[in-house]
């Protein structure tokens, strides 16, 4: 059962992060390089400016949430073979993986810059549980031995 798979190691999980973070940013600047090529695009304000790159990487980051909903796994998290799944084991789904997990945090950061941090100072707990996994009812757990 996959309650006994072990804990992702926090390293596991800071070299997923970075890497959809990285993925994130490529995505974005490539489609903001195409938009402003095929549209002449110059930003008025800094909010203008803000909603092109929120759209930009809109279609990466649906990518991410259909791969949390359908495998628990962003690309990041499949490549360090790492998943999340709820407490018992169960898949997260789209209210816990996504909404929970993504996007309470998110509109949260928008409010309260120091969001992000709070967040991620939690991993250091002994169940290495970040803020957003204890409010989603969720872990992230490893599926390969480690090396």
């Amino acid at each position: 059962m996959s309650d006994q798979l072990p804990l992702a190691d926090r390293d596991q999980r800071l070299a997923a992060a970075i890497t959809d973070g990285l993925l994130l940013l490529g995505t974005t600047l490539v489609c903001l390089t195409a938009w402003v090529e095929l549209t002449g695009f110059r930003p008025q304000s800094p909010i203008q400016l803000q909603g092109v790159l929120v759209l930009c990487g809109l279609p990466f980051s649906i990518v991410q949430w259909v791969l949390i909903c359908r495998r628990g796994q962003t690309v990041g998290k499949w490549r360090q073979q790492i998943r999340i799944e709820q407490l018992d084991g169960a898949p997260v789904g789209f209210v816990r993986g996504v909404l929970l997990r993504t996007w309470i945090f998110l509109a949260l950061a928008l409010v309260l810059a120091v969001t992000r941090l709070i967040d991620c100072l939690f991993i250091y707990r002994a169940d290495r549980r970040c803020l957003h996994d204890l409010v989603a009812g969720t872990r992230v757990v490893r599926l390969t031995p480690p090396a």
